[in-house]
């Protein structure tokens, strides 16, 4: 019935907004820009928006795609937000234009969403928002063509670690054969996500690995970053992602916990493997996501002094 409710509200408006949350990810990104060519192949005037802009590793899909990112207002009288689990994941720039909208939509697979829209598509059982947005797309009068299949595929395989995290079900695999009959590159796509990496990435790995520590016999590993030791290198946001893998991969570490300043502020990030629902974990300081990806951003600077209050409240969680 939802999706009926959204196709309705496409036919009655012409401008149209999407917005993906802040600091993106190949989801929000490939799930937005995917809807924005096929509202766009219906004649709507589209703009996707996001705060942040596009990482360098996704810039590929905007280069050579049908639909811009812009990280300034536009008129539109129907906003749909993907993948973003609260109105403050749109970031300060869209919050406004979200709550101007005549006609909001929420698309999401986050199990903390808070159902913030008219009308909120919320899948919890997807393995990526890009799932939820396929089958709405297959109910629009417009085809999937090779650059939504191609976007599509970026918000699956990103989100689901490359098709190899818990959350990856047989409809996972299914939406990604039928998007690789479209004949996108997977061999190209992989590389740009998963295969490229500067110099001075490669030196963050060095320090992030030489800043592991195991705590609850070796079942929680714990990855902290200051900025004073990555002060010499050329590093951007997106070049942290997947740190905390190096952590999550040791034998017998159950929960693993990425900490790093960011501004005047502290992200965690938080892994599990097996059985720890560590956005419950992320809740208890103000952030969310799934059970076995989540994280948070809290106040203050001090880096080590995070550890203590988040391996208590890890313990409660451990068996």
């Amino acid at each position: 019935m939802a999706y009926e409710e959204v196709i309705h509200l496409i036919d009655r408006h012409q401008y149209i907004g999407i917005i993906t949350h802040i600091m993106p990810d190949g989801d929000t990104l490939g799930s937005a820009l995917a809807l924005g060519a096929a509202l766009k192949g219906m004649g709507k005037r589209v703009s996707v928006f996001n705060q942040d802009g596009v990482p360098a590793k996704y810039k590929f899909l905007v280069e050579n795609g049908d639909i811009g990112v812009y990280t300034k207002h536009q008129d539109c009288t129907l906003v749909i937000t993907v993948d973003c689990s609260d109105i403050d994941r749109l970031g300060d720039s869209f919050t406004q234009l979200f709550k101007n909208a005549q006609d909001t939509v929420n698309i999401d697979h986050h199990k903390s969403n808070n159902m913030y829209a008219d009308i909120n598509i919320v899948e919890t059982d997807c393995g990526a928002t890009g799932e939820i947005v396929y089958k709405l797309i297959k109910q629009l009068p417009v085809g999937i063509n090779k650059y939504m299949a191609e976007c599509l595929y970026v918000a699956l395989s990103t989100d689901t670690g490359s098709f190899s995290y818990s959350n990856t079900t047989s409809q996972t695999f299914a939406i990604a054969s039928n998007l690789a009959k479209h004949e996108i590159n997977i061999g190209r796509i992989s590389r740009e996500l998963f295969y490229k990496r500067s110099l001075d990435k490669t030196k963050l790995i060095g320090i992030a690995i030489d800043n592991i520590t195991l705590y609850f016999e070796n079942r929680v590993a714990i990855v902290y970053i200051e900025n004073a030791s990555i002060a010499h290198l050329s590093v951007d946001e997106e070049d942290f992602d997947g740190l905390i893998n190096y952590a999550r991969e040791i034998e017998g570490v159950e929960v693993a916990v990425l900490i790093r300043n960011k501004g005047d502020s502290i992200k965690i990030g938080l892994r599990s493997n097996t059985y720890v629902d560590v956005s419950a974990i992320a809740q208890k300081f103000g952030g969310g996501g799934h059970e076995r990806a989540a994280g948070c951003i809290v106040e203050g600077t001090d880096v080590k002094g995070t550890i203590k209050p988040l391996l208590a409240e890890i313990a409660a969680h451990l068996d």
